[in-house]
């Protein structure tokens, strides 16, 4: 065995070049020759055939531990096609797999990627016949995935009318290194927009929403060969205003005690609709829900202070990304115990005629607040009162046998609209009949003259009989020694003078 090493160049490279090579040694002493090596072919770049096209599948990505398929294709008949990566830690291009296609199509498969396989890659062929082979194609970058993917958002929210213009922004978690290319897509291909800056978010003005616009929004960003995950997927639905609004309802009603459960529920006309309930504040909806019998429920257990608010609905029909318009708004009202107890009162009396008029108030240590008052025996039932500050106020007109029982009232600080206060005390209304009692006050007169009346009666009674057991008692008792006068006796001699 000999050792050492040959280098033998070519210079002036020509098609006539190209070919298989093999190599000998020779032992200048003995003459002795050693077998021949492994032929190598030489190829020679043809600038005269027509460049590969390349691609790759997932679009310009792929998650880790996931499959990559790099298309290779080119006009002519072919006899292999090659694909190559730039090696990144000796800067070479190297050879990684060849394929000898049916056609004039070759697909190379990446298995189980990983930050390994991340680079760019690209293609090249061989002709049937000589020694020669097509340039390489332009190149495709499979960037590696290890960090976190960014945060989307859309404005204005997730549902847009039409004509109106869309905004999504999508903001990276990791500080500026590098200029950073941001990509927004479209599931489905649709839709694909880049941006390069020095920014740590992206700001893609969509325009004018059509109904081309709806679908499910992803993005992503990259700096140097690394990119990000995706973002998590935003849903972007066109308000459709020739679908019927849907009903809502607060059940068993709209003031929850803590710790209580609430159900919201959303109903249309149709089959199949999936429905969104939305708070206000809220900027995407809270919840999905398919219909049970025709109606989507919406359960809130153990009801917190954080689930009072204004909330509505929307549904939008199967396999589309169209929204129906927003339901009206109902309002979830959830008592705080820790709120101070309001006080009640009414004027001018608590007894009123019935076609007469009373006020009744509401009254807390400090305002601003909204008041309600409530009738008892009805919890659904709540009526606003007009708000004076730390006032609340409101009056029956022609007051009716309906208006009489007992009223409570509550209130909401106007910072903490959907707090609800605990109820005032009871005060109970009472109606009388006009022709009987013209007043609570006259009524309290003539209950005190009947009271002096029975008082004067039972005095008169008392001494009457008083008169008439002094006088029986002296008719039985002997006459007083006041009353008794000398007798003379029969016996007795006269006195003469």
């Amino acid at each position: 065995m000999f050792e050492g090493q040959s280098n033998f160049s070519i210079t002036n490279v020509s098609k006539e070049d190209g070919g298989e090579y093999t190599c000998y040694s020779c032992d200048p002493n003995t003459q002795s020759q050693s077998e021949r090596s492994e032929p190598v072919e030489l190829l020679i770049q043809d600038p005269d055939l027509p460049r590969p096209n390349i691609s790759i599948r997932p679009n310009k990505w792929a998650a880790i531990g996931h499959n990559v398929t790099i298309q290779c294709w080119a006009k002519g008949p072919i006899k292999r096609f090659y694909l190559h990566t730039v090696n990144k830690k000796i800067q070479e291009v190297q050879l990684i797999q060849e394929v000898e296609p049916d056609g004039d199509m070759a697909e190379f498969l990446l298995s189980n990627v990983n930050w390994h396989h991340a680079g760019r890659y690209h293609c090249n062929y061989r002709p049937p016949s000589g020694f020669l082979t097509s340039m390489s194609s332009n190149s495709v970058e499979l960037p590696d995935i290890s960090i976190p993917g960014p945060i989307i958002s859309v404005t204005p929210a997730e549902w847009v009318s039409l004509e109106r213009n869309i905004t999504i922004y999508c903001q990276s978690n990791f500080p500026v290194w590098h200029i950073r290319t941001f990509y927004l897509e479209k599931e489905g291909g649709q839709i694909s927009l880049e941006l390069k800056l020095h920014e740590e978010s992206a700001t893609f003005f969509i325009g004018k929403a059509s109904w081309e616009h709806g679908g499910r929004y992803t993005c992503r960003y990259t700096f140097r060969s690394i990119i990000s995950q995706p973002s998590d997927s935003v849903e972007l639905l066109i308000t459709d205003p020739d679908l019927p609004r849907p009903n809502i309802s607060l059940s068993p009603n709209a003031v929850a005690v803590l710790g209580s459960n609430i159900t919201i529920q959303c109903w249309t006309e149709g089959l199949n609709n999936t429905f969104s309930l939305r708070k206000d504040g809220e900027q995407r909806a809270s919840r999905s829900a398919e219909p049970e019998g025709g109606r989507a429920l919406f359960r809130i257990s153990y009801v917190r202070l954080d689930h009072a608010g204004s909330y509505s609905c929307s549904y939008r029909p199967p396999k589309l990304f169209k929204s129906s318009e927003t339901s009206r708004k109902v309002e979830l009202l959830v008592l705080d115990p820790s709120i101070p107890r309001p006080t009640i009162s009414v004027s001018p009396s608590r007894l009123v005629a019935h076609g007469g008029q009373v006020k009744i108030s509401c009254e807390i240590e400090d305002g601003p607040a909204k008041f309600y008052l409530h009738e008892a025996g009805d919890p659904t039932l709540k009526w606003p009162m007009k708000s004076n500050w730390d006032v609340g106020e409101l009056s029956f007109i022609n007051i009716s046998w309906d208006h009489q029982g007992n009223y409570s009232c509550s209130y909401a600080c106007s910072k903490t609209p959907f707090l609800l206060s605990t109820h005032s005390d009871s005060l109970e209304l009472l109606v009388s009949d006009p022709n009987d009692l013209v007043s609570e006050s006259a009524a309290y007169a003539r209950f005190a003259i009947g009271g002096l009346v029975l008082l004067l009666l039972a005095y008169i009674i008392i001494a009457d009989h008083h008169l008439w057991k002094e006088h029986h008692e002296a008719q039985l008792s002997p006459i007083p020694a006041l009353c008794h006068f000398p007798v003379k006796s029969r016996n007795e001699p006269k006195l003469v003078s």
